[in-house]
């Protein structure tokens, strides 16, 4: 009985269950690089909140530091096919990042694509605009293992 729904990355360094220290069944894991909402990724989290009892009440989208998938959409270039259509995704937020540095430009990014991810749930389906639910974005510090909420 899941009491919340993560979209993760898919990095290896980003265990959710670990990141909010449940056990096994307390959340609803889906991952996918680059936390993408895409068609696939969003049926399963609509899955979690229509049909799952009781009902899944909070989604996060979790970004986190030093994101590999956002690095290769900042770099662009080309990825080969499904990579190039899984980047697609994330050229809102590389297109204008705010900060001096590559680093400072690579976690605005991550931010903004966790934000802008989660604006494109509330309005892909009537699923995503419940009342009940919430939708929160959220940056996952890898060195500290703290997570801020957006």
């Amino acid at each position: 009985h899941p009491f919340a729904a993560i979209l993760s990355c898919a990095d290896s360094r980003v265990i959710p269950e670990l990141v909010f220290d449940v056990g096994l069944g307390e959340i609803f894991v889906v991952r996918v690089a680059g936390n993408v909402a895409n068609t696939c990724s969003a049926a399963s989290l609509e899955y979690a909140i229509q049909h799952l009892d009781p009902k899944v009440n909070l989604l996060v989208v979790l970004g986190h530091e030093k994101c590999g998938a956002v690095t290769a959409a900042l770099g662009g270039g080309d990825c080969g096919k499904n990579l190039n259509m899984l980047l697609a995704h994330l050229k809102p937020a590389v297109a204008k990042p705010s900060g001096n540095s590559d680093a400072a430009k690579l976690t605005s990014a991550i931010k903004k694509n966790a934000k802008l991810t989660t604006a494109q749930l509330r309005e892909s389906s009537p699923a995503f605009a419940r009342k009940t639910l919430e939708i929160v974005p959220a940056y996952y510090n890898l060195a500290s293992g703290k997570v801020d909420f957006l």
